[in-house]
């Protein structure tokens, strides 16, 4: 979890940001990693046009030598 607030200085703006994410990894074998991660990032905003909602997943598949 990471909260983060801005405050812009050049204009009248203040974000307030939650961020969620989670990662895993399996071993698969001596040299091979599998691993998914998920992202929700919720954003704040004083100005209605920069707030916004998003969630991501990423795949990886990882050869170690």
């Amino acid at each position: 979890y990471v909260y983060q607030y801005s405050d812009y200085t050049d204009f009248d703006r203040h974000d307030s940001k939650n961020t969620v994410a989670s990662n895993l990894i399996y071993q698969f074998g001596p040299h091979w990693f599998g691993s998914i991660t998920a992202a929700f990032v919720d954003n704040d905003a004083s100005q209605r046009d920069a707030s916004y909602q998003s969630f991501s997943t990423t795949l990886g598949l990882t050869f170690q030598f």
